[in-house]
Parts: structure tokens; sequence; C-alpha cells
């Protein structure tokens, strides 16, 4: 008798048949009976190997067909029973300790496993937990996916709010880094900014388009009393000042073309001038950079054209705010942050239309 031999008869049978150790199940059997109850309901053969040995990864490597070939000839009448996901022989690390005579093992069962939660009494096939199949695609989706197929919260008339505030304040904040540069500092900075400055142009439509929306949201405020809240006046006095900031650094920049014949600081620039209509003739929105010329001609009608729409857009906000009382000012006597951020925006919209008329004299 070889070596191997002799091993294997001095190793103890494992305490459960092969297929419910395979499969992690507890493993029943009577006294007197040579199969357990779950071969014995299911008319399968009840195979009992050799306990391995503990932390041995290529001996159960090598059991491990003779345990695959048990499971797949009574595969038919166990189809009920599935395994846990993830599961996987070749990783089984439980302890099988020597146990006397029949009784179970509480260490056959993986403790992670579902069924070592389960009560001894009602453990049976109709309690076995089975993965359903279906939640494999639902693991599947992408993110495009699931804003396809989920359905969009519809907000209160205040979140609505709020959240549209928000994302016109990141709108102005990205649009505000694609101004063309005004001071020499700015230029000096990388590569890299210089090169997603010229791939992200500066587009008038869409600052035109942005600034509509906010009036049309204060004018939506005005009427419901939501700006004495003071943190909804602090998130339109943000996106006002965005507003603000961006407006006076175009005229700015006009001012400077028209007076000195300067172009901006920097060559890293790249605007889309807005579509023009006059009458039956119709000018294409136009893409300008550095190495753009344009005629002297064509250059003053573009500039006249944004200096007379943002005069309307700005006058139509300065007409809004102006036709409301102030905002109300608490028993104290203190004026509230909400009557505060008020002021400020009507100070800087009387401001910026003061810079717009020069500009438009300067035209003339």
């Amino acid at each position: 008798m070889d070596l191997s031999s002799v091993r294997s008869a001095s190793r103890k049978t494992r305490s459960a048949c092969n297929r419910c150790h395979a499969q992690k199940l507890r493993c029943v059997r009577k006294a007197g009976q040579l199969r357990c109850d779950r071969c014995l309901r299911l008319g399968t053969a009840c195979l009992f190997s050799p306990r391995a040995p503990r932390g041995s990864l290529k001996q159960r490597e090598h059991s491990r067909p003779l345990e695959q070939q048990n499971a797949e000839s009574d595969r038919d009448g166990s189809a009920n029973m599935m395994r846990p996901l993830g599961s996987d022989d070749s990783l089984d690390l439980a302890v099988d300790w020597p146990v006397q005579g029949d009784v179970w093992s509480s260490l056959d069962i993986d403790l992670f496993s579902p069924e070592a939660h389960q009560p001894e009494n009602t453990m049976n096939e109709q309690s076995l937990w089975t993965p359903d199949p279906d939640n494999h695609h639902t693991w599947s989706l992408t993110r495009q996916d699931l804003v396809e197929t989920l359905p969009m919260p519809e907000w209160p008339p205040a979140m609505g709010i709020t959240h549209g505030l928000a994302n016109m304040s990141i709108a102005l904040a990205e649009l505000t880094t694609k101004l063309p540069s005004t001071s020499e500092t700015s230029c000096a900075r990388g590569e890299d900014r210089r090169h997603a400055r010229r791939e992200m142009p500066f587009i008038f439509d869409e600052l035109f388009g942005l600034t509509s929306q906010f009036i049309d949201l204060v004018k939506h405020l005005l009427v419901d009393r939501e700006l004495q809240n003071e943190a909804t006046a602090l998130m339109v006095g943000s996106c006002h000042s965005r507003l603000a900031e961006t407006y006076g650094t175009i005229f700015s920049l006009i001012q400077r073309c028209i007076q000195h014949s300067l172009p901006p600081v920097c060559l890293d620039w790249t605007i889309v001038l807005p579509q023009v209509q006059l009458g039956s003739l119709t000018s294409q929105a136009m893409r300008v950079d550095a190495q753009t010329q344009l005629s002297p001609g064509k250059t003053t009608m573009y500039m006249l054209m944004i200096t007379v729409f943002s005069s309307q857009l700005w006058t139509q906000l300065i007409e809004v705010v102006r036709g409301q009382h102030p905002m109300p000012v608490v028993a104290s006597g203190v004026t509230s942050l909400a009557h505060t951020v008020w002021t400020e925006m009507v100070d800087r919209v009387d401001g910026l239309l003061q810079t717009i008329e020069r500009t438009q004299n300067l035209l003339r």
C-alpha cells in the first residue's frame, strides 16, 4: 500500500455528502439511513468523500472534478436549488473538524452563505435562497441607460427654482472660463489651458439665452415672494454677479477695440458671434479667433449688434427689479441679507447699463 493510500485511509469521512457539501447545504441523515434526507427525496446517490487536509487548496482542486461530476449527475433533480452567486469550490476554506457518529458539524456550512442564518427547523428546498436571473440585467445598466429608463422626479415649484438657479450658476461659471483673457497674468498659464480654451469657444447665443432665463427666474421669484428667503436670495445674487462680470468683461474688450484697436491680450481666444438678420438678409453665426481677419465694417456691425441685444436684456431686468417694492427690513431696523443682495443687484444693473450706453456712444 503506497503512502497516498495510507493517508486516504487515515482521514475520516466528511459528515456532509458531496452534493450538500458542494452546495453549502445542511446534510441531515437519520440513524440507520445510508442516504441523507435530500438525496433520498431526489432519488440520487449519496456519496461521502474523505475530509480534505486543512488549508490545502491543491487537494481541493484535485477533488473538484469528482464533486462536479456528482453535481452534474443529479442536476435534473436539483434544478430548484441554485448555489449563491460567486460561490466557488476551489476557494472553499471551511474547516471540517472531527465529529463522532452522524452528528452534523456546523462548520460544514459557510457562515457567509444565506443558509447559515436561517432557522434549522425551517430549512427546506422551498426556503432556499435562489438568485433572480433578472437582477443581472439591472447591474449591467450603464449610466446612460439609467438616465433614459428611470423616470425623472417631479420637483415641487420651490425645489424647481432652486435647481434652476444651481444649474444656471454652473453654466455661467463654465461660460466665464471661455471668455478671452484680459490680463497678461492669465496668459502665462499652461498650454493645456490654452488648448482647452481654443476647443471650447465663447458663444454669445449661450450668454443671451442664460440672461433671458435669469430674467424669467427673477420674475417668478418676485411673484411668489421667494426672494425673502436668504438662501434663495444668495443664489440669485451669485448668478447675477457672474452675469454682470461676464458682460463687464465683454464691453471692456469692445471699448479697447474701439478706442485703441487692441485685440485681447492672449491669442488663445475663440468666440462664436450670433446670427444677424436684417430684413431678408441673414448672416449665419460666425466662429472667430486670433487668426481670423474681419473687415472693419463687419466688426463694427457685430459690436453694435451685441451692444443692442445686451441693452435690451438688461433694460428688461432693471424694469423687473425697479417695478417691485424693496425687500422688507427686519423689526430691529437692521437690513436683512436678502434686502442687501437685492440692493446690490439694482446698483450693478444701473452701472452695467451705463457701461453699455457709453459703448453705444463710441460706436456712433
